[in-house]
């Protein structure tokens, strides 16, 4: 399998703030479960959410060289089963 070039800072970034959202985001122990199950480090877990999440992101991201694992994360966090007790909103721009 070809590697999957790496996210640039910015897209990392914008991806651990979407996913460590304060309101829609994920809660700071799903975090931890998450990146445990997915083998990713946890460096500083007393970090904001969003921080904490970009430099468990960055840390294996630059480990690997690629953004596999990264994507595998992704998959992981949103698999629809985990989300189907707590609903699907939509935001006013989203269309059902």
């Amino acid at each position: 399998m070809a590697a999957i070039p790496k996210f640039d800072e910015p897209n990392l970034q914008a991806l651990s703030d979407i996913l460590g959202d304060t309101s829609t985001g994920l809660t700071g122990s799903e975090i931890g479960r998450f990146l445990r199950e997915c083998g990713f480090p946890d460096p500083i877990p007393e970090m904001t959410k969003r921080h904490r999440l970009y430099a468990a992101l960055a840390a294996k991201q630059n480990s690997d060289g690629c953004a596999h694992n990264i994507l595998q994360f992704v998959t992981h966090v949103m698999n629809p089963v985990r989300h189907v007790a707590t609903g699907i909103t939509l935001s006013p721009n989203e269309e059902s």
